[in-house]
C-alpha cells in the first residue's frame, strides 16, 4: 500500500508527495517480495490529511470532485507507472481504489479497469470500507472486492474468539447468508486495546485506553475462522 494525496474534499485532481514511494522503489519491493515465495498486492491509499484539514468529519470515503472527469484523468496518470511495475514484477493484484464509497459506481469506473487491464494484465480488485458493503450493493467493474472489516461488535473485552466470530457473521448476514466465495477480507487491523472491539477502526486517535494483547489475537483468530467458515476467497 502507498499513500496518494488530493487538496481537499472536493478537489478534481490527485498527486503523489515525498511521502509517496515511485514506482521504482515499490517495483524493487516487489521483486524482493516474489523472491522470497509471496503472494503480493498492490494498493494506492488516499490520504486524508489535507482532507482532515478542511473538515474533521472528512475523509476518503465522501469526497465529492467537482469535477469527476478531471479526477479520474488525474487518478489514471498517477497510477499508470504503479501499474506497469507490478505487471513487471509479477504482483498478483492490483487493488485499484479503496474505500471510495461517494465514487463508487460511478460508470467512470469501468473505462479505468478496462485501461488498468491493458498494462496488468493479472487481477485487478476493489477494497470496499465495511459500511458501504453492508449498506449496499454496489458493483464495480474487477475480477473481485475485498471489505476493509473494521465491524464494530459491541461485546466486552474478555469476549470469547467465537463471539466476535458471532458478532462478525451478524454483519456480514446483512449482505448475503451463507459462502462468500468470491470475497477477500482486504484489512482486519485492530488495535491492541480496550474497548477496540466496539470501535475497531479508531487508530491513533484515542487516549487513555490500556494495552490488550488478547483483544488483538482473539480478532486476528476470529477473522480466520469467519473467513474459514464462510469460504472466502482469501484474507
Amino acid at each position: 500500500a502507498f499513500p496518494f494525496f488530493t487538496s481537499g474534499p472536493t478537489a478534481s485532481s490527485v498527486f503523489p508527495t515525498r511521502s509517496t514511494p515511485s514506482a521504482r522503489r515499490v517495483a524493487i519491493a516487489l521483486d524482493e517480495f516474489r523472491g522470497s515465495g509471496l503472494r503480493t498486492s498492490v494498493r494506492p491509499l488516499l490520504d486524508e490529511q489535507a482532507l482532515l484539514a478542511v473538515n474533521r468529519r472528512s475523509w476518503r470515503g465522501n469526497i465529492q470532485p467537482a469535477d469527476r472527469d478531471a479526477w479520474f484523468a488525474s487518478y489514471r496518470k498517477l497510477i499508470t507507472p504503479y501499474l506497469q511495475a507490478a505487471d513487471r514484477a509479477q504482483a498478483a493484484t492490483f487493488i485499484i481504489g479503496a474505500e471510495l464509497n461517494s465514487l463508487e459506481g460511478d460508470p467512470r469506473w469501468q473505462a479505468l479497469v478496462t485501461r488498468a487491464k491493458q498494462t496488468f494484465r493479472r487481477e485487478i480488485a476493489y477494497a470496499v470500507n465495511w459500511d458501504s458493503f453492508v449498506s449496499r450493493s454496489t458493483r464495480m467493474p474487477v475480477d473481485h472486492v475485498g471489505v476493509d472489516a473494521y465491524f464494530p461488535v459491541e461485546i466486552g473485552d474478555d469476549a470469547s474468539t467465537g463471539t466476535l466470530a458471532a458478532g462478525w457473521n451478524q454483519w456480514l448476514d446483512r449482505r448475503a447468508t451463507g459462502p462468500l466465495p468470491r470475497l477477500i477480507l482486504a484489512e482486519v487491523g485492530l488495535p491492541a486495546e480496550d474497548g477496540a472491539y466496539r470501535h475497531p477502526a479508531a487508530w491513533g486517535n484515542t487516549k487513555g485506553r490500556a494495552l490488550n494483547l488478547a483483544v488483538q489475537e482473539r480478532w486476528f483468530t476470529a477473522a480466520c475462522q469467519v473467513a474459514r467458515q464462510r469460504k472466502m476467497a482469501g484474507l
